[in-house]
């Protein structure tokens, strides 16, 4: 028979301040610096308490006897190990079930009885009794976090198979796929400092850099003490002083310049215009650069000396409006001051394609201050509404000072700010627009326009 949850509603709080640096919650704040992976607790944090105590543990204390009784021969070592813990090593079958009954009643957070716990809560999700709660704003922040391939963690005192059962069979669906790991109690106890360096370890992150969100204020300041990023989740009420706290997962804002990885979508829009380049041949040996927007101060590009055809994930990297790489261990061509130069300027630009074509070489070299085209029904592509429009693209000395010539281009698009691209004299052409489909529109309808006008001036050269 299922066993019904009790639903619970919980009123979000408002925060009083929200910017990109703080989160503000009753004058409490949450530090800013950089966050590479969330460790969450489960009780009261991702989920209800009232599931763990008016579901899983009753089914637990109820299914106890027949468990043990049917599945003795395969508990041998927990077994023994309940009676080493409880100094009964002369304990019969029903007096070693009693005692982990007792520790039950007494919500004890001992490994044996958290494994058997997990081991009958398997059953009881395979048949349907139950599905794992967990709070709807957790679910939406996680699933943030997890678009923005940000690492989470789960650390609880439930046995790592109870978690991933948790997870793996909630409301929401198989959640498992957002999770990078789980801790339980076997690792240490939750409320001792050593036991958060020692998961810091097992990640392999600085400590300053982990992210713990708990109900537990014990939990909090032990994770505090070994160096963690805390966040108190106070669902029914007020955190105590000198506390960071929030009352719900919607108040937890992890800013964008936290982020050190590319979102998958980001990425995977970037190697099909890298394909689409190389396909064209307009990206020859590793030349070119592809970058799409993030967010309002972060980039994602592709990273120095690489063939655009070939692009993989590990291929792009972040960096900031100033061109300086967020992501770890990897490069940034200095062009990359090109891009944050338009980014800056045109707030609705989210990509940006940079290629170095034959024609676009050529037409660089030739023309004086820009190419300049009128009469061509192509220029609807461009977003123009009549093939009577002029479109023109400046053309720009190259330069290696990659910060004055983004200056100077930056300067150009604030007095021109419908330019949808410009020329680097005998370098290339970088070509922009609301999305990557835009910009790649915008590449092959300019490539159409130079080899036709390439044409049309190399014949009234012949004929002269």
């Amino acid at each position: 028979m299922s066993v019904d949850m009790p639903v619970v509603i919980q009123e979000p709080a408002v925060c009083s301040v929200l910017s990109d640096d703080v989160v503000v919650f009753d004058m409490k704040t949450f530090p800013k610096g950089t966050v590479e992976a969330v460790l969450m607790d489960i009780e009261g944090t991702t989920t209800s308490i009232l599931f763990v105590h008016d579901v899983l543990f009753p089914y637990a204390k109820r299914e106890m006897q027949a468990f043990i009784a049917e599945h003795e021969t395969c508990l041998g070592s927990i077994l023994d190990e309940v009676k080493y813990t409880a100094e009964a090593p002369d304990a019969d079958l029903k007096e070693t079930t009693n005692i982990l009954l007792s520790w039950m009643e007494q919500d004890k957070k001992i490994t044996s009885l958290k494994t058997l716990q997990g081991m009958m809560w398997e059953e009881g999700y395979k048949k349907g009794e139950f599905v794992g709660h967990i709070y709807e704003d957790a679910f939406v922040s996680m699933s943030e976090w997890f678009r923005q391939q940000m690492p989470l963690y789960i650390y609880s005192s439930g046995s790592v198979q109870s978690q991933k059962l948790l997870f793996s069979h909630s409301s929401y669906g198989d959640l498992s796929p957002m999770l990078s790991g789980y801790f339980d109690t076997n690792i240490g106890d939750k409320k001792q400092k050593e036991s958060y360096v020692k998961i810091a370890d097992a990640m392999k992150i600085c400590p300053k850099s982990i992210l713990f969100l708990s109900d537990s204020i014990e939990e909090v300041q032990a994770a505090k003490e070994a160096g963690l990023q805390t966040l108190l989740l106070a669902r029914n009420g007020n955190g105590p002083e000198n506390t960071a706290w929030v009352r719900s997962f919607n108040q937890i804002q992890i800013p964008p310049s936290f982020i050190r990885t590319v979102p998958k979508d980001v990425t995977d829009q970037i190697i099909r215009a890298g394909k689409f380049l190389g396909d064209a041949k307009l990206c020859p040996a590793t030349s070119g650069n592809l970058s799409s927007r993030i967010s309002a101060d972060l980039i994602a590009i592709t990273v120095s000396g690489k063939n655009k055809s070939l692009l993989t994930q590990d291929d792009v990297l972040v960096v900031d409006l100033a061109g300086k790489a967020v992501t770890m261990n990897k490069t940034p061509s200095a062009e990359a001051l090109i891009h944050t130069a338009v980014y800056s300027v045109l707030p609705d630009v989210n990509a940006i394609l940079h290629h170095h074509s034959v024609n676009s070489v050529v037409l660089s070299k030739l023309l004086a201050d820009a190419f300049v085209t009128h009469g061509y029904e192509m220029h609807k592509a461009l977003g123009c509404h009549s093939h009577e429009s002029v479109i023109s693209i400046p053309i720009f000395d190259n330069s290696q000072d990659y910060l004055i010539l983004a200056s100077r281009i930056q300067a150009y698009l604030k007095e021109h700010p419908s330019t949808i691209g410009v020329f680097l004299r005998g370098h290339g052409l970088y070509v922009w627009g609301y999305d990557m489909d835009e910009a790649q529109k915008r590449v092959e309808a300019l490539e159409f326009l130079f080899e036709t006008e390439w044409k049309l001036r190399s014949c009234a050269m012949l004929g002269s």
